[in-house]
């Protein structure tokens, strides 16, 4: 009845690993009751995303997990709405704009890098999480929040465990039960939330004062028109 859903719940990387390797480039994978499709080959999985992307959907699983971090973006939609929204986001991710984009990374890494200091002992994914965040609400959204960057970094960590650990858990609670994750999870939603709704109700504000226009994504896709 469960398949190997108690083994992709204890070492899912390991799991997988040892099925692409074992079974080939489509692997059959079976899940409570259910099937899975492991593909695991480049060309394959560009046929998936690429080619025929019309043919498969984003599975509920994904779009369980995902849609309350995420919302219904690029990300978790598909069919009309994604090709609406992708056509929308466009002029955001311009060849100019990309360049733009990577003179921020550059500049901000090398920001971070200066503060390391020969014999230091760094938790580098730590390091990088922080990096990433600096980089992207630079670039969504043209301002910094570094003194708040620890408290982000750490309620994105915690959501991104949460919703995989539910997405792996054969047995779930509804996520609106009170459970002690749950709650945990409440809040950080609650906080990031608070966050970003606020940088954009103050780039309004300043868009009805009459302040000049800023150009990182949130700017183009606020003057976005379908």
């Amino acid at each position: 009845m469960l398949g190997v859903a108690l083994q992709l719940r204890r070492d899912p990387l390991g799991m997988l690993t040892r099925v692409a390797r074992e079974y080939g480039d489509i692997s059959h994978i079976p899940l409570l009751l259910q099937s899975r499709i492991l593909i695991n080959h480049p060309d394959l999985i560009e046929d998936v995303i690429v080619r025929q992307p019309q043919k498969f959907d984003k599975g509920p699983g994904i779009k369980g997990a995902a849609t309350r971090l995420l919302g219904e973006g690029l990300l978790t939609s598909e069919g009309e709405l994604w090709r609406r929204q992708r056509r929308l986001a466009q002029p955001a991710f311009h060849r100019q704009r990309i360049a733009e984009y990577a003179q921020t990374m550059v500049e901000q890494t090398l920001s971070l890098t200066r503060t390391w200091r020969e014999g230091d002992v760094r938790d580098m994914a730590e390091e990088m999480m922080a990096l990433t965040l600096v980089i992207a609400v630079k670039t969504l959204f043209g301002t910094e929040f570094t003194h708040e960057a620890g408290r982000v970094g750490s309620a994105v960590t915690l959501l991104m465990r949460y919703q995989v650990q539910r997405l792996r858990n054969p047995f779930k609670f509804s996520a609106k039960w009170p459970t002690p994750a749950n709650r945990r999870a409440d809040r950080a939603y609650e906080f990031l939330d608070s966050l970003v709704y606020g940088i954009i109700e103050d780039r309004r504000r300043r868009r009805a004062s009459g302040e000049a226009s800023t150009d990182d994504v949130l700017s183009l896709l606020m003057n976005a028109m379908d």
